[in-house]
């Protein structure tokens, strides 16, 4: 291994072990972009409040697992994982029923976000109804580009009508 891959190698352990260790030592409980509400057909597994599934959805029963699945993993203190609580609100909101939304907070359940191997914060990542992953996305993805990699991947979400 060269030495540049071994500096890359202790970067990535330390930002994957280091900012969640910290955030959990500051204690800083204060922060929140508000709470993320499960879809009307979801079940514990794929609540938003995640960490009781895994990246394989193992808990789903035979409503939820027509849907795709949205994960999000970050937490609920960094900007960029704010803009993220943010468009899964709206998410929820625009498109009800349409699919799954799952938040995985790294610093509250480090082990569940672990086996997602994930390496930078927030991440998020689309899901067939079956479990197979078909696209991860590092960084802020603002809502009308999730909507449109949905459509890529097709998944043609259907918005609220209005009024309802």
């Amino acid at each position: 291994m060269t030495n540049n891959a071994k500096v890359a190698t202790a970067v990535i352990a330390a930002l994957v072990i280091g900012v969640p260790l910290a955030m959990k030592m500051s204690g800083d409980k204060t922060a929140s972009a508000g709470p993320i509400h499960a879809s009307p057909d979801a079940t514990a597994c794929g609540s938003s409040t995640a960490g009781m599934c895994g990246p394989d959805g193992k808990g789903k029963n035979a409503v939820t697992q027509a849907l795709p699945r949205f994960v999000d993993i970050g937490t609920t203190t960094c900007a960029p994982c704010k803009a993220m609580l943010r468009v899964m609100e709206e998410l929820e909101q625009q498109y009800p029923g349409a699919l799954r939304i799952e938040f995985v907070n790294v610093r509250d359940d480090p082990d569940n976000a672990a086996q997602y191997g994930v390496r930078v914060i927030p991440t998020q990542i689309f899901f067939s109804p079956e479990g197979k992953e078909l696209y991860r996305h590092t960084g802020v993805f603002p809502t009308r580009d999730v909507v449109a990699k949905w459509k890529e991947l097709g998944y043609d979400l259907t918005p609220r009508k209005e009024g309802k």
